[in-house]
């Protein structure tokens, strides 16, 4: 029967063939090292409660065992490539699952993906948004331009043409910034958005549907009363 521990059979095996020393014979070893450790840790335990004065050298030599079992488990480090999370050893600890941990880890990337995903398609879009702004200037200038022509036709409006887009943005954004404030919109507003003409010319179609409309009541009222007399 062999004297040798498996930690030391593992080594000798190592040493003569390195390829012969796999991560799982080192995943047992570890294993049975451990298991010593605690074994030790139990005995050290039990004579501290039970301490007597003749004990001294035992407590000692638990402590040295402790210390060569630290030692054998350090050496083993570099033939094991897995790496344990310390989180998931804390859950251990406290009597936890650590499957617990592997939930809340999956389900924390996967939100900060979407949240990353989020961040890449918003960068996207202002791009995007950015390069097509000129032209939905354009379109909306010719759009607006078009509206107001059709609903005031003798209103004289400026030429806007391609080539003198950009400076005609540049002034009607300028002149947007000198429009009058919330305090003094009625009158002013009404005068500087209207030349005396054709602010004249919308007082008379306004007075000709008040006319209209009034004449419409007269005849209905009209209509009832003769229906009443009957």
């Amino acid at each position: 029967m062999s004297e040798h521990s498996p930690h030391e059979e593992i080594m000798a095996e190592a040493t003569e063939d390195p390829s012969r020393a796999s991560s799982s014979n080192a995943k047992d070893a570890v294993e049975t090292h451990l298991q010593e450790l605690l074994q030790t840790l139990l005995d050290l335990s039990i004579i501290v409660y039970d301490f007597q004065p003749e004990g001294n050298r035992l407590v000692w030599n638990k402590i040295n065992d402790i210390i060569a079992q630290y030692q054998s488990i350090d050496q083993l480090k570099d033939e094991i490539s897995e790496y344990i999370p310390e989180e998931v050893i804390n859950y251990v600890e406290q009597g936890r699952n650590p499957d617990i941990f592997t939930r809340a880890f999956i389900e924390r990337a996967a939100g900060e993906n979407q949240y990353t995903n989020g961040k890449i398609q918003a960068v996207s879009f202002r791009t995007g948004y950015a390069h097509s702004l000129p032209f939905l200037i354009k379109e909306f200038r010719d759009l607006l331009q078009n509206e107001l022509l059709q609903s005031f036709p003798d209103l004289e409006l400026p030429s806007l043409n391609d080539n003198e887009g950009d400076s005609a943005i540049d002034k009607m954004i300028e002149s947007s910034n000198r429009l009058p404030s919330s305090n003094d919109k009625g009158e002013r507003l009404a005068d500087t958005a209207f030349p005396d003409q054709q602010q004249s010319q919308l007082d008379a179609a306004t007075n000709e549907l008040e006319k209209e409309y009034s004449n419409d009541n007269d005849n209905d009222n009209a209509d009832s009363d003769e229906v009443m007399i009957v």
